[in-house]
């Protein structure tokens, strides 16, 4: 009636009020089960009281709707929606905000299935769409993606990084590029397949999972198989290992397809998530340099550096600039989000520098300012560390926190609690009193990057944890009070043992804090301590030949330990050939274990080198008076001899009058025991 009648789409000239109000509110009340409500938590849901459901696409502010105008998929799990809506003084305002893609899983279920991609040579490509319409940055390593997919003599390429930098983002986009043909590339593989071992996502609506069972790269060769053949492997298939899978699949592509390994480009998504242990990481390795050799070029990407014997490609954290650019790019431009587009660089790189700079917290933090709840960069912030106290911080670090074992997990959380930064010495008390050997610790450290970072410092690593890893850690169980007690204090009394040295007459030996720190211990008398900071000390410092001779006097002095003492001596004169002091406490050693011959060497090459005759006729004295396994009296007396005249002119409260009184003393022994 209306679109024929005279107002065109107005009322028809029969209108009648009653009749058309009673027909709108017979449909609202038809339609009213299934109308979107806000209920009285202020969720949006639809369907009866006792079983509604959420419905997360759509928003209100103050329980005014939003109403959507225009919904654009931008990746397969998020929908950019344009909409409206009336604040409190009844402005209209525009904005736009994301959303799950409700789009995606309504898709049919069919086998998965190559497709021709529109480029000058139509490879068959399985691939997934871009996952942004907002990829900022890393130029240096889809560089170096591109010349691995130019080498074709390379058979892997292994993108690793810690969750959420952006790994697979960075695949998809490079290859699609190289395909799309807006990068140059060589190599024109005829196939290119994608397969992911991912079993949780971290979206919108926090960490779901997509995936059941624990992978395996089996699954890969099936997957392969159905894409490749277009059917599904038989169950013989199954029976088989890996390799002989692998070499199943080969025979089948050449016989069916004439496809070479040259030809076809895998791309592995995830790898870490087929390995749950050191056994199953060496096994992954063999097993891919299978695949890589028979069925085709393997990219991988991983959260670890896997030992897959591949080309690495480091990812890390945005640097400052791509992370404000990608604020600007996607929170500016394309949400047009009041807050990004107010907000100074130095206020957005403050914000996301609490946060970090990884892509999916940057998206996180889009996603809670596109919220009318929480449009101010205060807000959204604070409602993000509240998602990496939770789901967020267990997607980022619980695969790396699995593979740890229960010391290292101690060893973590105790570290985590007493500092955020910490250095050598600081690693090792920890990791002694988690049980933890060093090697290991810097091992799970290494682990993942966005645990913490590790920098080589002139005195020795310095260990810095992520703070989204210290919140991870703040709800995990570890250790107690005492622990964290006794690692504080144990680290206060080295570093002011470090800090209190007074100097000595070799000051180059004590450059570093651990070496500081054991002629601070000596001096108090805690030879137990000296002892193991020089340990350390020469760990660190380990071209520092003076350390080594201050140690090796320490050995001889301290410790009475000579053959040990012997060993760092002579490290320092290989280290300082031409410093007579290295030469003379070498000396100074050989002669106390009675090695008279090489004493005299030793003395002699330190007399040449300036220290004074009289201190290397002492110790040659000694050296013949202990000599083995006969001492040498005659040339000891004869030394003797040589020394009293020296000295003759010296205070007899001299350090030399005195030792050359107790020569004496020890040659008139030696002689009348041999009458």
């Amino acid at each position: 009636m209306r679109n024929n009648g005279g107002e065109g789409h107005g009322l028809p000239g029969g209108f009648k009020t009653a009749a058309e109000i009673d027909a709108l509110v017979f449909i609202s009340n038809a339609l009213a089960p299934v109308t979107p409500r806000i209920n009285d938590d202020g969720d949006v849901v639809t369907g009866p009281a006792d079983q509604h459901v959420l419905v997360k696409s759509l928003l209100h502010v103050d329980r005014r709707p939003v109403l959507i105008r225009k919904i654009v998929e931008v990746s397969p799990d998020r929908a950019r929606a344009t909409a409206q809506y009336y604040d409190g003084v009844g402005n209209l305002i525009e904005g736009k905000f994301e959303v799950p893609n409700v789009f995606s899983g309504l898709k049919g279920r069919a086998l998965p299935t190559l497709e021709v991609f529109g480029n000058s040579w139509k490879p068959l490509c399985y691939l997934p769409e871009r996952v942004t319409d907002s990829f900022t940055g890393r130029g240096v390593e889809e560089a170096a993606i591109v010349e691995w997919l130019n080498d074709e003599g390379s058979r892997s390429c292994l993108v690793y990084g810690d969750g959420g930098v952006g790994k697979t983002t960075l695949v998809v986009e490079t290859i699609r590029r190289a395909l799309d043909e807006d990068i140059e590339i060589t190599w024109r593989p005829q196939v290119v397949t994608f397969y992911t071992a991912k079993r949780f996502q971290w979206g919108l609506d926090g960490l779901k999972q997509i995936g059941a069972g624990q992978p395996h790269l089996m699954d890969l060769l099936a997957h392969l198989h159905t894409l490749l053949l277009g059917r599904r492997p038989s169950a013989d298939m199954y029976r088989k290992s890996v390799s002989q899978a692998s070499t199943y699949l080969q025979e089948a592509m050449r016989s069916e397809l004439d496809l070479r390994r040259e030809d076809h480009l895998i791309i592995l998504d995830n790898a870490e998530t087929l390995i749950e242990s050191d056994q199953d990481r060496d096994r992954l390795g063999s097993e891919m340099r299978e695949i890589s050799r028979r069925i085709g070029r393997v990219l991988l990407t991983s959260r670890r550096l896997e030992a897959v014997g591949a080309d690495p490609v480091e990812v890390k954290a945005l640097p400052d600039s791509d992370a404000i650019q990608f604020l600007r790019e996607k929170g500016g431009r394309k949400l047009n989000l009041a807050a990004i587009n107010r907000a100074s660089d130095a206020s957005l790189l403050a914000a996301v520098s609490e946060l970090e700079k990884r892509p999916i917290v940057l998206e996180a933090l889009l996603s809670a300012l596109s919220d009318p709840h929480y449009n101010t960069l205060a807000k959204a912030r604070k409602r993000v560390e509240g998602m990496l106290a939770r789901d967020l911080g267990e997607f980022l670090f619980s695969d790396a926190w699995s593979r740890f074992s229960q010391r290292v997990r101690g060893l973590l959380v105790l570290m985590a609690r007493v500092a955020d930064l910490h250095d050598l010495q600081s690693l090792r008390i920890c990791a002694e009193i988690a049980g933890v050997t060093l090697q290991d610790a810097e091992k799970a450290l290494r682990e993942s990057s966005g645990i913490a970072s590790i920098l080589h410092m002139a005195d020795g690593l310095q260990v810095g944890f992520s703070r989204n890893f210290l919140r991870f850690c703040e709800k995990k169980d570890g250790p107690t009070e005492s622990q964290v007690t006794q690692a504080r204090s144990t680290y206060s009394r080295f570093v002011s043992r470090s800090q209190t040295f007074a100097g000595d007459r070799i000051a180059a030996a004590f450059r570093t804090p651990l070496a500081r720190a054991a002629y601070q211990a000596r001096k108090d008398g805690d030879t137990d301590a000296a002892k193991g900071f020089y340990e350390q000390a020469i760990l660190v410092d380990s071209n520092n030949g003076w350390l080594f001779d201050r140690f090796a006097y320490f050995l001889f002095h301290d410790e009475r330990n000579n053959p040990a003492a012997l060993y760092q001596a002579r490290r320092a004169v290989e280290l300082l050939p031409n410093e007579g002091e290295v030469w003379y406490t070498q000396g100074i050693i050989e002669s106390r274990m009675g090695s008279a011959r090489e004493a005299e060497a030793s003395l002699a090459r330190a007399e040449t080198l300036g220290v004074s005759s009289v201190r290397c006729s002492i110790q040659r004295a000694w050296a013949y008076a202990k000599s083995r396994p006969v001492p040498q009296t005659g040339l000891a007396r004869r030394e003797l001899l040589l020394l009293e005249a020296r000295t003759k002119a010296l205070s007899v409260n001299s350090r030399e009058r005195i030792e050359v009184e107790r020569i004496r003393t020890r040659i008139e022994q030696l002689e009348a025991s041999e009458r």
